[in-house]
């Protein structure tokens, strides 16, 4: 076990993330900070976050925030003003200029911040990148991520299940151009991006039922890139891009 530590938070996603870095003998803790929805105002709530997180920055090193999109941008600048790294659960939602801020002061106080796209991490799209076969603008890229869970009312399926497409896209995929972007609630479960040349199909990638411990291999790069002060690059410039992105796209279907 190495000496990191981490703090969660956020509930929900949060046990998850909770089990996980138990199992892999991690130290963690959760922080007990609510939804603001919890407290008498938003005064009453950003004190409250402030001090947890200033108390806590004595026992952990990384913070992993697996809140609601409207909460992680104050929580993200909490965390660096007490010198902690973050890993933020996706989407962020924001520009890159509102986020220029949080990336100055992250760049100043040599901090990393990563978000947690685990898809990035299935061994046959890391395989296709090595190889670069595919990353070319006559080739069409579909992607497919539809889920039998409930909708979220507060945000479109393109930002919250999207986000995981468009990710493997501009990581892997960045000059193939989109044919179909399908993200639903509601209908059967299959995640699957394919891509196409000429009306063939030239390559299909389906992780419907992954059994790869992508999440644990998210944790070890991280935690790699670390300690051994390396950039990380699945960063908030990153996530940005994959917001404006998506944005663009759901611009387009109005």
């Amino acid at each position: 076990m190495n000496s990191l530590k981490y703090g969660i938070i956020g509930k929900n996603w949060g046990y998850t993330i909770f089990k996980i870095l138990r199992s892999m003998n991690k130290n963690c803790i959760f922080l007990n900070i609510k939804s603001p929805k919890k407290y008498k105002s938003q005064s009453e709530y950003k004190n409250i976050c402030s001090k947890i997180i200033k108390d806590t920055s004595k026992n952990v090193d990384i913070v992993w925030i697996a809140v609601p999109s409207n909460e992680k941008f104050y929580l993200v600048n909490e965390c660096i003003k007490n010198d902690l790294n973050i890993i933020l659960e996706k989407p962020w939602l924001y520009s890159l200029v509102k986020s220029k801020k949080i990336i100055k002061l992250q760049e100043t106080k040599k901090l990393q911040i990563g978000v947690h796209y685990e898809y990035l991490y299935l061994k046959k799209l890391i395989s296709l990148r090595k190889k670069n076969f595919f990353n070319k603008k006559e080739i069409y890229f579909n992607g497919i991520f539809n889920v039998n869970s409930k909708k979220h009312p507060e945000i479109s399926p393109l930002y919250e299940l999207g986000s995981h497409l468009m990710s493997i896209k501009l990581l892997y995929f960045n000059k193939t151009r989109i044919k179909k972007f399908e993200c639903s609630y509601n209908k059967s479960v299959l995640r699957e991006v394919k891509l196409i040349n000429d009306k063939k199909e030239r390559l299909s990638v389906n992780f419907t039922n992954n059994k790869e411990l992508i999440i644990q291999k998210y944790i070890d790069d991280y935690e790699k890139k670390l300690l051994n002060k390396e950039k990380y690059n699945i960063n908030l410039k990153f996530a940005c891009n994959v917001y404006k992105n998506i944005k663009y796209l759901i611009k387009k279907e109005k």
